[in-house]
């Protein structure tokens, strides 16, 4: 309910003129940080038990979970899936923009603010059981749309992409310190996407000068 309620903020507070601009990302930018100054009041006001249980979950953390804490991601999985299947044909269309996308009958609006709660419903479903698991959503579609030859962004390979990832770094983040420290799976992926990210910035920035 939270991640709705501030996607929902950042939907009505940044949308104006569409996603492509500076707007959007501001917004989203500034609540982001109120939010995590709230995160850091609740942490410094808690009991160091509840402290130390939230710090680690902020991280990002697979060690302790069980199968039972897995069913509302697959609860979510089931309503989700179909919404975003639903809705791919017209997400397709905005790889032109949106103009370009309503001029071929798109309801823009009405299709973003869909794409804005399925996307939501995802990253809340799994953030809310292990944890926010950084650059894994910045890192898979770049990656699957180096290893699929059709245009645009395959949402399957990306899924597969972003597992796969997930489950690597999670082994990585078990083992490299063991057996005396088992790392948060997050350590791991905020490490690996800032390298991948310095990557993309270095690569975009050779293509500015050719």
């Amino acid at each position: 309910i939270g991640c709705l309620a501030t996607g929902v903020a950042v939907y009505f507070l940044g949308m104006r003129g569409g996603t492509g601009n500076y707007r959007f990302i501001v917004v989203g930018i500034g609540i982001s940080a109120m939010l995590i100054s709230f995160n850091g009041y609740l942490i410094a006001t808690a009991n160091v038990q509840n402290a130390g249980a939230a710090a680690a979950w902020g991280m990002g953390n697979l060690r302790n979970l069980s199968m039972t804490d897995t069913i509302p991601v697959f609860v979510v999985l089931a309503i989700l899936v179909p919404a975003l299947v639903v809705a791919t044909p017209r997400m397709r269309m905005f790889e032109l923009g949106p103009d370009s996308a309503q001029s071929k009958g798109v309801d823009t609006a009405r299709t973003e603010l869909l794409l804005l709660v399925v996307g939501v419903g995802f990253a809340a479903a799994t953030t809310a059981v292990a944890g926010p698991i950084a650059f894994v959503a910045l890192v898979a579609p770049q990656l699957a749309a180096r290893l699929t030859p059709s245009a645009g962004i395959p949402l399957i390979t990306s899924a597969a992409v972003g597992a796969a990832l997930l489950v690597s770094s999670d082994a990585i983040a078990r083992t490299i310190l063991a057996p005396t420290t088992a790392l948060p799976v997050g350590v791991v992926t905020t490490a690996l996407g800032g390298v991948y990210l310095l990557f993309l910035l270095i690569a975009q920035a050779r293509k500015a000068r050719l």
